[in-house]
């Protein structure tokens, strides 16, 4: 029978090869330059706090924000144009928790032209009752206008007040491995997520430990630091 991966994903009530690809697997695959292929340096880092979908077009609008120059009160309309599957996934204008909040181009594109970012404070505590917000969700519509092939992230069009309409589409959403966080970035993501359970000075104590985890004897002092304080 096959070891390795099989042993390790695989039992007899079901596995992750026989859920995920049931007849085509090829599990020798998972093990092949094991040790000289380091696929990790391949994965990527989401900066904001919703669902990586959503991440592509609020780079775009970021962008078209700062190019322009607006403020979110010059934006007149929003408009996503994607394909039926975004539509269907991503297409939430009425929020009822956090999870449609991170699964909403109307709520991440409104706290993100308001606040101009997308970290876990513009998720929670929930926003959508403010008025910009509100009324910048009720312009933002998601479309199913265009052929996009498996892994496109839509474009995004901004209406602004003086008339002009601008779309981008950013193919590569920041963090990917093809458009990476610089170290500026990365450490701005891990102090939003690890700070307010650690606080600052253990946040501080463990980046400094990870940024050295290399010439490190052991991982003693990493297992301390993130232990409860």
């Amino acid at each position: 029978g096959m070891s390795g991966p099989r042993q390790v994903l695989e039992a007899q009530w079901g596995g992750f090869f026989s859920t995920y690809a049931p007849g085509i697997a090829t599990p020798e695959a998972t093990l092949k330059d094991l040790g000289i292929e380091f696929r990790i340096a391949r994965s990527g880092m989401k900066p904001y706090a919703c669902c990586r979908g959503l991440h592509a077009t609020l780079d775009a609008l970021f962008e078209l924000m700062r190019v322009t120059g607006a403020e979110s009160t010059a934006i007149d309309e929003m408009i996503v144009h994607g394909n039926e599957q975004n539509r269907v996934q991503f297409d939430r204008p009425e929020i009822a928790n956090l999870l449609d909040s991170q699964f909403s181009f109307q709520y991440a594109l409104a706290v993100g032209a308001v606040s101009g970012r997308a970290t876990l404070d513009q998720f929670l505590p929930f926003r959508g009752n403010e008025s910009e917000v509100k009324r910048l969700m009720s312009v933002t519509r998601v479309v199913a206008d265009r052929e996009m092939k498996a892994g496109e992230y839509p474009p995004l069009e901004i209406r602004l007040a003086d008339g002009r309409a601008l779309e981008r589409h950013i193919a590569f959403a920041k963090g990917a491995p093809e458009n990476p966080l610089s170290d500026d970035e990365l450490r701005l993501k891990a102090v939003s997520q690890i700070e307010p359970v650690l606080g600052v000075a253990r946040t501080n104590e463990l980046l400094a430990c990870v940024s050295e985890l290399e010439s490190a004897p052991d991982c003693v002092e990493l297992l301390r630091l993130l232990s409860k304080p």
